[in-house]
C-alpha cells in the first residue's frame, strides 16, 4: 500500500478577537500539558470552533487524565484567555465513551457540540458523540459506535475526520436536525472506508445511521480508498472529498457524491500522480474548501514538483475536471517554505488562502503560509513555527477564521509543556 505514514496524526464564524491583539501578529494562547498528568490535554490536532458568543471549543488527542484526550473551551475576557477542560475521554471501562478525538468539532444553534473519536467506543473502532451544555456543566451523549455491524460493514476508524453538514461551508451553525456526514478510513463493504450519514429521528429521540458510499479495498480500484478527511457539502447537497490512496495511479483522488434516486453515485473528479513524477501531487489527507465560484481547493501531503506536497485548485466538471497546482513545497532546497502539508486550507474575505505544513521552515517545525494575488500563486510564509516569538510546532490543521479576520489554530507539539499550543494570528 502506497501511503504516507505518520506517527500521530492526521472557517468558523465568531466574535472579534481584536481585543487580544498585541504588537506581534502571532501569540500562543494556551500551552497544553501544563498541569500534572496533562489533565488539561495534550496534542491538539484540529482548530477550535466558535459558538458565535465568544466561546471557542476544540479537542486534544491525548491527555485529560486518562490519556484518551479532551474537549476544551477557551474564552477571552478582554484581558486574558481562559482555558477549561469540559470533557475527558476514556472514563468508562475499555474507553467505551471513545478516545483520541482528532476531528474538528461542530456547534449547533443551541450550543451543543458534535464530534468524532477515532478509537474507543463499544467496539474499539471509534464513535460519534454529542456534548450538551446543562446548568454550567456538560452532558456527554454517545450517538453511534462504529463497527456495530458484522465485519465492520458500517465503517471503522474515522481517523482524521470531523463531521460536516449542508451550510457548514458558508459558516452557518448546524441546525441540529439536518443530516450529518463524515468518513471512516477503514471498514465498509470492501474495508476501504466509507462516507456515512447520521440523521436525527423525528421527535429528537435517537439517530439513524447509514452508509452513503463504500470505497474499494486499498490499491484495488479506481474509485479511491481510505478517505481520511471530512467531506464538504455544497448548496445542492453534493458531497466532495479526497481519498488518500487508490485511484488510477494509486496516489489518491478527489471525488464527488451526488444523489441518484434513493442512493448516491460517485464521480472521480481527479486522480493524483497523473503527471510525471507526481508533479500534480499525491496522497491528499486534508478536507476541501470551495469558493464562491464553486472551485475546490486542497493540499496533498506528498508529490508536487519537489515531492514535499502541494496546494491545488480544481474546477469540478465531472471526469473532465481540471487541476492547477498553486504551490509546490520545499521550493528552495532548504524547505524554508515548509513541507508535508497535512492541513487543509482557510479562505478569508479577501480571497487569500491560509494553510499549514508540519515540517520545514527555519526550525523544521513547520510553517503557516498564505497564498494571495489574482491567481493565488503569490506564496508567503507568515509564521515560522519554533522560531523566536512563535512557540509550537507541527500544525496538522488549518486555522479557523473569525468574523474580524483573526485566525485561531493549533500546533501539535511545542509550548512550555511540549504538548502543543492554541495560537492566534492576525494577518
Amino acid at each position: 500500500m502506497k501511503k504516507t505514514l505518520i506517527a500521530f496524526a492526521a472557517a468558523a464564524v465568531g466574535i472579534s478577537l481584536s481585543g487580544s491583539a498585541h504588537a506581534s501578529p502571532y501569540k500562543a494562547l494556551h500551552d497544553f500539558c501544563r498541569q500534572t498528568n496533562c489533565v488539561d490535554g495534550a496534542a491538539p490536532f484540529s482548530a477550535p470552533v466558535s459558538d458565535g458568543a465568544g466561546h471557542y471549543f476544540g479537542t486534544t488527542v491525548g491527555g485529560g487524565g486518562n490519556g484518551g484526550g479532551t474537549v476544551y473551551e477557551m474564552s477571552f475576557d478582554g484581558h486574558h484567555w481562559d482555558h477549561q477542560r469540559i470533557h475527558r475521554f476514556c472514563t468508562k471501562p475499555g474507553c467505551a465513551d471513545g478516545s483520541s478525538p482528532y476531528g474538528r468539532l461542530i456547534v449547533d444553534t443551541k450550543g451543543n457540540l458534535y464530534g468524532v473519536a477515532t478509537a474507543g467506543g463499544k467496539h474499539g473502532k471509534g464513535a460519534v458523540y454529542e456534548l450538551i451544555p446543562q446548568a454550567g456543566d456538560w452532558k456527554y451523549k454517545l450517538l453511534y459506535d462504529f463497527c456495530a455491524q458484522a465485519s465492520c460493514a458500517d465503517g471503522s476508524t474515522p481517523q482524521y475526520s470531523g463531521l460536516s453538514y449542508q451550510g457548514a461551508a458558508s459558516g452557518a451553525a448546524y441546525d441540529g436536525v439536518s443530516p450529518l456526514y463524515g468518513t471512516t478510513e477503514l471498514g465498509g463493504a470492501n474495508n476501504g472506508g466509507t462516507v456515512f450519514t447520521l440523521t436525527r429521528r423525528t421527535g429528537g429521540k435517537g439517530w439513524d445511521y447509514g452508509v452513503v458510499f463504500d470505497f474499494c479495498a486499498f490499491d484495488q480500484c479506481d474509485a479511491g480508498t481510505g478517505p481520511a478527511a471530512s467531506v464538504l457539502v455544497d448548496g445542492q447537497g453534493n458531497l466532495f472529498g479526497t481519498t488518500q490512496d487508490g485511484g488510477t495511479h494509486e496516489d489518491g483522488t478527489v471525488f464527488e457524491l451526488s444523489r441518484n434516486g434513493a442512493g448516491w453515485s460517485e464521480t472521480v473528479l481527479y486522480n493524483f500522480c497523473a503527471e510525471a513524477n507526481c508533479a500534480d501531487g499525491s496522497f491528499p489527507y486534508a478536507p476541501l474548501i470551495m469558493d464562491g465560484a464553486g472551485d475546490l481547493y486542497g493540499t496533498t501531503s506528498s508529490g508536487g514538483a519537489h515531492n514535499s506536497g502541494s496546494v491545488f485548485k480544481l474546477h469540478p466538471n465531472g471526469a473532465a475536471s481540471q487541476i492547477a497546482t498553486l504551490h509546490s513545497f520545499c521550493s528552495d532546497g532548504s524547505c524554508s517554505d515548509g513541507s508535508l502539508p497535512y492541513a487543509g486550507l482557510t479562505m478569508d474575505a479577501d480571497g487569500r488562502l491560509f494553510g499549514a505544513a508540519i515540517q520545514g521552515g527555519s526550525q523544521s517545525f513547520g510553517v503557516l503560509f498564505m497564498l494571495s494575488g489574482r491567481h493565488l500563486t503569490k506564496f508567503s510564509t507568515v509564521v515560522d513555527f519554533g522560531s523566536a516569538g512563535a512557540p509550537g510546532g507541527q500544525p496538522y490543521s488549518a486555522p479557523a477564521l473569525d468574523a474580524s479576520g483573526m485566525l485561531l489554530g493549533t500546533a501539535w507539539t511545542g509550548g512550555s509543556g511540549n504538548s502543543g499550543v492554541v495560537y492566534r494570528f492576525k494577518p
